[in-house]
């Protein structure tokens, strides 16, 4: 089951990046992309780390890769970036995930439209404040057609939510006088 809400929720935020980085739809070919990925996980666990450049480089001529200092730059400012935002997406979304099962494992599956609601509501925020980073940029995807449609979809999650409080409410009161 983990397996299949990850991908789920990996499928929902693929569209939504996609939206989001028009300018990265293409795959990176600069000299450290096109390393096989054990070097290239290497060379971004180093750069995390805060290694100099040149012990990177002799690092990779241990394995026969010649790269230059600039190679290095333009994979800081470009490909790393890229890493430690998906890095950044997969801790959130591995989190989400941890809070989703904690509470179906806690509630044997009865509170999973409550779940639902509060799935909805972290992946709203997760649109608003992307909008707002994009619209401070003044970046394309800071569309206001796309704000309106994610307010109206708070105010919708709003009143899900109130309606599944007076269910509960309801279901309980119904409980106490059938006991």
């Amino acid at each position: 089951m983990t397996l299949k809400v990850l991908k789920a929720m990996n499928t929902t935020n693929a569209n939504h990046t996609c939206n989001s980085e028009q300018k990265h739809l293409r795959r990176r070919n600069g000299r450290i992309a096109k390393l096989p990925l054990n070097l290239r996980e290497a060379v971004n666990s180093m750069l995390e780390d805060g290694i100099p450049y040149d012990t990177i480089i002799a690092k990779l001529r241990e394995h026969g890769i010649i790269i230059r200092r600039s190679n290095l730059t333009r994979w800081h400012n470009g490909g790393f970036q890229d890493y430690l935002k998906e890095r950044l997406w997969l801790k959130e979304m591995r989190s989400n995930l941890d809070f989703i099962l904690d509470n179906l494992r806690d509630n044997e599956g009865s509170k999973i439209p409550e779940v639902a609601v509060q799935l909805s509501a972290i992946r709203l925020f997760e649109f608003l404040r992307d909008f707002s980073h994009a619209a401070a940029q003044g970046g394309p995807q800071a569309n206001s057609a796309e704000f309106i449609r994610a307010a109206n979809a708070a105010c919708r999650l709003s009143r899900a939510t109130l309606d599944f409080k007076s269910l509960k409410s309801a279901v309980s009161q119904s409980n106490q006088v059938s006991a």
